[in-house]
């Protein structure tokens, strides 16, 4: 986040309250909008996100998440263990095991 192309991004977005997405059903809604250097404008509403208990991400989804926050800390090597380890946690003699990999 301290990378000079990310907080020149930052430097353009606004964040803008939204009293309708406050109380809209159902909750964790978004709405996107993007106004162009050329002046137009573009706009996305999401109503359903993925990852909750209306809409769960299967087994697979969750993996590939986890792996796209992780490796850029862990490294894909560890990163790809702990999700194994992780699968595994019923075979695993002592959780104390993952100490290793679940260090930066």
């Amino acid at each position: 986040m301290s990378d000079p192309k990310v907080l020149a991004v930052r430097k353009l977005v606004e964040l803008v309250p939204s009293e309708e997405l406050q109380t809209a059903v159902p909750a964790r809604q978004a709405i996107v909008l993007i106004e162009t250097a050329d002046g137009r404008s573009l706009s996305h509403r999401t109503y359903v996100v993925r990852g909750t208990a209306a809409n769960p991400m299967d087994a697979k989804e969750v993996e590939a998440k986890a792996l796209e926050l992780m490796v850029p800390v862990l490294g894909a090597g560890r990163a790809n263990e702990l999700v194994a380890a992780v699968g595994n946690l019923d075979r695993i003699d002592a959780v104390s095991s993952l100490r290793r990999l679940l260090q930066a």
